[in-house]
């Protein structure tokens, strides 16, 4: 049975922030002569009320676990994040299947039928996650459609794979608007409520689904589509074309065909055998191969394309109106309005441009009839929530006509919020762990659109700094393909974004921009056809690649998707005269230990001409000599013509010691690496600075040669900045290049250089005063910011800013004019803040001279407000920089952080530096003092969930990096190592966060940042605040289980099978001295209990031995591991032989008797040698009857191992070995137990 159409009726009260639902269900009868007894609906988060069945009330049952926590407290909490890992993984698995169970009572009459109806009437009070509902500024409420989970406020099938229509009705008060999906049908007003009924006609997921109720203003943008039905039929042709041309080399015979089919469906089942993804199961692959075939046959008719006179596009924007209190003024609002609508204007004046530009690229047509934008307050500027047809986004991105920051980025969000309609909405994913194709696609069609509006070099440049961040951010480097639920958060992080972009820029580059467009464009026609699914996967994505280079990927795949490689390359040239060669030596360094393998294109630009070489990358060490075609001509002029009609004479000079000017490696930037060329002689960086004309080129030069200490270099870095003729971000590096050299190479100048080319550009020559603001000149504007950021930069050799530079940058913030500008000045004066927080002046005074400035700055925006209080936030940030030069007052942030007024992003900057300002002493109490502030219900509900997360992720990431960094840094203790050995604060803490992940009821961005906050402070083993000082061995902790060990423990219902192993050398011992041992046989089938040996130390007692929280292994095996090492109990007085009795009155259990029976432990082991289950720790025994134990001093007890552990709510015991058991352990340290349930 399918879904064909839903209808979904809400009703929404604002003041108790409440919704009443009707969810409505369409079903078509496949087979009528198999109709289920029940079937299963995804629900979260609400009451249901009633269930009917074709108007019929019928029977349900309801499992709703969304206020539990996920590891439950009867369990016995152990603080162990690989049993939270597991329990959580299992509550996940239980939630996809559905908790919702409607019985189907009326088979005999839907048997009659071939589709029937479902109602579902729910009520959803005071929602959590995936609805928000807002008061400030105004009230409003939308919906969250991250992690794919709509089932948390209405009732569905929720599956990625499946989609359907939707009918959708809203009741809402009067003055309130609606905007959803699809178009708007109807608009009409009942006993003051406003009713709104949508149509979407276009078959969607119920994960695209979502509304925004609020109040608001519109403007409304007409788009003439760019291309026609006959642009469409010939852009299909062409690529009936190309694929033709791939396959002229093969023969025309039917047989040979088949043959070649035959060998390509073998490859990609190989391949997708070697994925390890364990989602997808036999019938996913053939559906994939059904796909990749799709693709092959271009001769298919394309269905379902829209009408011809179909040729504009409605797209409307929305803008929240702000209520303000005590305002009586006639005109007061409507200035408000019309302040917003010239803010939208303004914003979307390109998105015409940006639309025509996507469909040409694509050749494909916008794939609704209406387009909606819904700009509101309390996100952050980077949120981009989309849904189909509409898409909301923060009201920060929008900008007037007298701004000039940020446009790029601003712009950049707005294209990513229409490209996401291409890829994410119209063409969806087919598994939460394929979110990188559609953030991959959708982004790079981003930044070519942005080229097409600002230039080819402002997209290098973006190239450039992603590439960049990603080397900064190796420490928190994610992996694309992510299958675990807790380990999936990063889809929404910067890093997973950045990284997505980059993989589909390489694969853009293997197959080239033409054929990368004739991908995209078959793959949305597929999506028109009659009955298609509309997904796209991982290996859909491979295969195609796959088959239209004829490479294998399968190397791609392992070091893109499935590790976090970053690959180092270092590589040096030498000229060989003799021969007339270059030795050209390439070294690979890997952070991760999958080695890099690509072909890697090598540049040398001679006298004669340029050449390109490509070596292919297996190893890490590569040397290879590239013969040189020019000869060495002195005193000799070249004349070089650029593209643009730029005539360069160049003069080789007479120290030139070969014809090669410079050596690129990887010169258009294909691979995400990090590149080191050690120069060959002093004038290569020249040469290439002069003569390349790219902006890759010029800024990896740059960065070269600002660590070159020479005075040459300074000339060089000088010229530059003074040039025009580079791109605007070049001339900011070559700046800030100089600043490095203030050194006593070049004789200590830099700061004087740059202080003398603003004064030249900026100051007035006869007054010698700054002159007023002119911004009008772009390039100029953002060349001062960058010239005053250098020299703010600029260090004596005493590491201390020079006199004159403090007194320059004061001088600039007091003489600020901005009366006679046009352009607002607030980022301007941001940036001077920023500067003070480089300055490290050795006089007091200098210091107070600074907070001066930066209090007026902070007095200012409180009667002024700026532009999302921007003042405010970068005065705290500069204030923060001062820690550990003078002595900073906590309660000035306090005071941000605690009044509700401020807003998120203020307080965000108050809690985050009012943390990091503390001392050595005061900090372990400040985090606490902090996390207990923030984790109270109170604060969770007056802010935004987008802010917390982002407030939570910043804290981990200080942490982190702070726990990583090796070098030496302004901060002189280690924050994570204070927090894990304060006595005081380490359990409070402790417990907070775990408490706070425990929740059921909060979002899974926020238990997976807390997740991570939680290893970053005390690992995934069980914490041990009770022994703390220990060595350091015992908070050493191994890594989590491979998902293969994982996946199988949990298919696991009956049989538990421990293993624990101390090393390799143990197991062959073992296997080596017997072949058959005997074991305790269970009345249940299947039910052995193994536990191989483990190496322990011998105590002197046992009641030592069994310390709560100790860890013992072998530090020459340690990695070896692939769980928790925990001590199990140790018997040395063995009894009796087959049977186990106690018969006094303080025994735990009756009598037991057991039989036993041989069974070949060898053949067992070669079956299955890899089974796991989590290890058992310490902390989940019975502490209660272990202290009762001790106090009644009943050491029997004791040694007979009777001990008692709870797994899956089954209480379990631990029984002594038998006398031949202990006998092949005679005189080793390795002991053997057996667990048996009770």
């Amino acid at each position: 049975m399918d879904v064909y159409h839903q209808k979904l009726t809400l009703s929404i009260d604002f003041e108790n922030e409440c919704i009443g639902g009707v969810s409505e269900l369409f079903l078509k009868i496949d087979d009528k002569k198999k109709i289920p007894k029940s079937i299963h609906l995804h629900v979260q988060q609400y009451t249901i009320k009633d269930v009917f069945l074709n108007k019929k009330e019928v029977k349900y049952q309801v499992k709703n676990n969304f206020n539990k926590p996920i590891v439950p407290e009867s369990t016995g909490c152990s603080f162990s994040l690989v049993e939270f890992q597991s329990t959580y993984s299992r509550k996940m698995q239980k939630i996809e299947r559905g908790q919702l169970k409607i019985f189907l009572n009326q088979r005999k009459d839907l048997s009659k039928s071939d589709n029937f109806h479902i109602s579902i009437h729910y009520v959803l009070k005071k929602p959590k996650v995936a609805i928000h509902f807002v008061k400030k500024p105004t009230r409003y409420v939308y919906t969250d459609p991250r992690n794919y989970q709509p089932y948390y406020w209405f009732p569905c099938f929720h599956s990625l794979r499946f989609h359907h229509t939707f009918e959708l009705y809203f009741d809402v008060p009067e003055k309130y608007y609606v905007i959803s999906n699809g178009q708007l049908s109807e608009n009409f007003k009942k006993n003051k409520r406003s009713i709104f009924h949508y149509n979407l006609n276009e078959p969607i997921t119920p994960s695209n689904i979502g509304f925004v109720c609020g109040t608001f203003s519109d403007v409304q943008i007409v788009i003439k589509h760019n291309l026609n039905l006959d642009d469409e039929e010939n852009q299909n042709m062409n690529l009936e074309e190309v694929e033709d041309d791939e396959e002229e080399d093969d023969d025309d015979d039917e047989e040979e065909e088949e043959e070649d089919d035959e060998e390509d469906d073998v490859d990609e089942e190989d391949d997708e055998d070697e994925d390890e993804d364990e989602d997808e199961d036999e019938e996913d692959d053939d559906e994939d191969d059904e796909d990749d075939d799709e693709y092959d046959n271009g001769d298919e008719d394309v269905e379902g394309r829209f009408p011809e006179d179909n040729n504009e596009l409605l797209c409307t924007a929305f803008s929240l109106i702000y209520e303000k209190k005590n305002t009586n003024e006639k005109g007061k609002n409507s200035s408000n309005i019309n302040n917003l609508i010239h803010k939208m204007r303004t914003t979307l004046q390109t998105l015409p441009a940006s639309v025509k530009y996507c469909e040409k690229f694509l050749g494909f047509r916008f794939p609704y009839e209406f387009f909606n934008l819904v700009f509101l307050p309390n996100l952050p500027e980077n949120v981009i929530l989309s849904f189909a047809s509409f898409t909301i986004l923060s009201e920060k991105i929008l900008y007037t006509d007298s701004s000039i920051d940020d446009i790029h980025f601003k712009q950049l969000n707005i294209i990513l919020a229409l490209t996401t309609q291409f890829f994410g909405q119209f063409l969806h994913i087919k598994n939460p762990c394929d979110h990188w194709i559609i953030l991959g696609i959708a982004g790079h069609l981003s930044y070519l659109t942005l080229r097409c509006l600002f230039g080819n070099s402002e997209f290098l440049y973006q190239k450039i700094k992603n590439n960049e961040f990603l080397i900064k951010d190796k420490n928190f480097a994610e992996i694309l393909y992510n299958y675990h639920p807790l380990t999936r958060g990063p889809i929404n992080t910067k890093h997973y974004r950045i990284k997505s972009i980059l993989v589909i820029q390489m694969l853009e580059s293997i197959v080239g921009q033409e054929m990368y467009r004739n991908i995209l464009n078959r793959l949305l026609f597929d999506a028109t056809k009659k009955d298609s699914k509309k997904i796209v996967e991982t290996m859909q994505i491979i295969s195609i690649w796959r088959k239209a280079t004829g490479m294998n990927f399968e190397d791609f795949r392992h070091q893109w998707l499935y590790t976090s490689l970053i690959p180092k390359l270092v590589c040096s040239a030498q000229f060989v005269k003799k021969k007339n060669e270059q030795v050209i030596e390439l070294k690979v360094e890997q952070y991760q230990k999958q080695p890099f393998q690509g072909l890697l294109k090598v540049r040398v630009h001679e006298y004669n001409g340029i050449f390109d070489y490509y070596k292919k990358i297996e190893s890490k060490d590569h040397n290879f000599n590239v013969f040189v075609v020019s000869r060495l001509h002195k005193h000799k002029k070249k004349q070089i013509e650029y593209e643009n009609g730029e005539i360069l004479i160049f003069q080789l000079g007479k120290n030139n010691p070969s014809p090669v000017f410079y050596i690129r490696i990887d010169p258009e930037l294909n691979w995400i690496r990090e590149l080191i060329l050690l120069k060959n002689n002093d004038s290569m960086w020249r040469h290439e600075l002069e003569l390349e004309r790219s902006v890759i080129s010029q800024y990896e030069t740059i960065k070269r040669l600002s660590h070159w200490k020479h005075e040459d270099s300074l000339e060089i870095l000088h010229a530059t900045l003074l040039d025009i003729r580079y791109f605007c971000p070049i001339r900011v590096e070559a700046a800030k290049a100089i600043a490095k050299q203030n050194c006593e190479e070049s004789g200590w100048k830099a700061g004087e250089v740059l202080i003398e080319i603003f004064k030249k550009y900026y100051f007035d020559i006869e007054t010698g005063i700054i002159k007023p603001n002119d911004f009008s000149d772009l390039d100029n504007y953002y060349l001062q910011k960058g010239i005053i950021i250098a020299i703010s930069r600029v260090k004596d050799k005493n590491s201390n800013t020079p006199k004159m530079v403090v007194d320059f940058l004061l001088n600039l913030s007091k003489y600020n004019d901005n009366s006679e500008n046009e352009y607002n000045d607030e980022h301007y004066c941001c940036l001077i803040i920023q500067a003070f927080g480089y300055l490290f002046p050795e006089d007091e005074d200098d210091y107070n001279k600074l907070f001066e400035e930066i209090e007026r700055y902070l007095e200012r925006d409180k009667l002024f407000p700026s532009e999302d209080n921007i003042l405010t936030r970068t005065s705290l940030q500069t204030i923060a920089k001062f820690q550990n030069r003078v002595e900073l007052d906590f309660e000035l942030f306090k005071g941000y952080m605690t009044d509700v007024n401020y807003s998120d992003g203020i307080r965000i900057e108050a809690i985050y530096h009012g943390l990091f300002i503390a001392t050595k002493e005061e900090f372990p109490n400040r985090f606490l003092l902090i996390l207990e502030y923030i984790t109270s219900n109170e604060f969770i509900e007056e802010f935004s969930p987008f802010y917390y997360v982002l407030l939570i992720k910043k804290i981990a990431k200080k942490l982190r990096l702070n726990k990583k960094t090796k070098t030496k840094t302004i901060l002189y203790f280690n924050y994570v190592n204070l927090l894990k050995t304060s006595t005081i604060t380490n359990e409070q803490i402790m417990k907070i966060i775990w408490n706070l992940m425990n929740r059921g009821s909060i979002n899974i961005d926020l238990r997976n940042i807390l997740f991570k906050l939680y290893d970053i402070i005390f690992g995934i083993h069980i914490p041990n605040p009770f022994k703390l000082g220990k060595s350091k061995r015992e908070f050493k902790t191994l890594e989590s289980y491979h998902k293969n060990k994982y996946d199988s423990f949990q298919q696991q219902k009956s049989f538990f099978h421990l293993e624990i192993l101390a090393s390799k050398k143990l197991k062959k011992k073992y296997l080596k001295k017997s072949d058959s041992i005997d074991f305790e046989k269970n009345n249940i089938n299947n039910d052995l209990l193994i536990s191989n040996p483990i190496k322990v130390e011998k105590p002197e007692s046992v009641n030592n031995h069994l310390s709560v929280g100790s860890t013992i292994y072998d530090d020459e095996d340690e990695d070896e591991f692939h769980g928790n090492i925990s001590p199990l109990p140790i018997t040395q007085n063995i009894e009796q032989e087959n049977k186990i009795a106690i018969n006094n009155n303080n025994s735990l259990f009756p009598s037991i008797v057991e039989e036993r029976k041989e069974i070949n432990y060898t053949e067992k082991l070669k079956q299955n040698p890899f089974q796991f289950i989590p290890p058992i720790h310490p902390l989940s025994f019975d502490l209660q009857v272990m202290n009762e134990l001790q106090e009644k001093d009943d050491n029997k007890n004791i040694q007979n191992g009777f001990f008692i552990r709870k797994i899956r709510n089954k209480t379990y015991k631990f029984i002594q070995p038998s006398k031949k058991e202990l006998k092949f352990f005679q005189g080793t340290d390795e002991f053997k137990f057996i667990l048996k349930r009770i």
